[in-house]
């Protein structure tokens, strides 16, 4: 956690770490790491994801699935892990840890695992609508209510 750097500042001669202090100095770090993170892993977690056969069922059925889904069979599907995982590690690194902070952070986290399992089934069990909408629904109100639940 790089905000405590700023403290540092206080008890020595390095000045420059009060930077840490900066709201919009952490935020700009953060993406800049996240940004980072999915160019140095991106093409690492594709070829994964290729090797796995991760890749979402056809929509459509027929002869609209040869002109309009042709390529998406060998298109990755999950993709979202790399982004949900370099969230996370950017936000842990350059958050200043608040209570509103770990909300934000449970509660990507947990739609997160949300989105994961909607992918997963559709590519584990070929499902072209993954999980059902109704359950999705539920979980997304339940991950909404948990967080106003821990806000107040």
């Amino acid at each position: 956690m790089f905000y405590y750097l700023s403290l540092l500042s206080h008890h020595s001669n390095w000045g420059f770490l009060r930077l840490f202090n900066y709201v919009s100095f952490r935020a700009g770090g953060a993406a800049a790491l996240a940004f980072l993170l999915v160019i140095a892993l991106g093409p690492f977690t594709v070829r994964q994801l290729k090797k796995f056969r991760a890749t979402a069922p056809s929509r459509y059925g027929g002869i609209l699935e040869e002109f309009v889904d042709a390529r998406k069979d060998k298109t990755p599907s999950m993709g979202g892990i790399l982004i949900l995982f370099a969230i996370t590690v950017a936000s842990f690194l350059w958050m200043q840890p608040r209570e509103l902070s770990w909300i934000l952070i449970g509660s990507t986290v947990l739609l997160g695992l949300l989105g994961f399992a909607d992918d997963f089934a559709k590519v584990a069990y070929r499902r072209r609508d993954g999980v059902p909408g109704k359950i999705k629904l539920l979980g997304q109100f339940l991950v909404a209510t948990g967080a106003v639940v821990w806000f107040y």
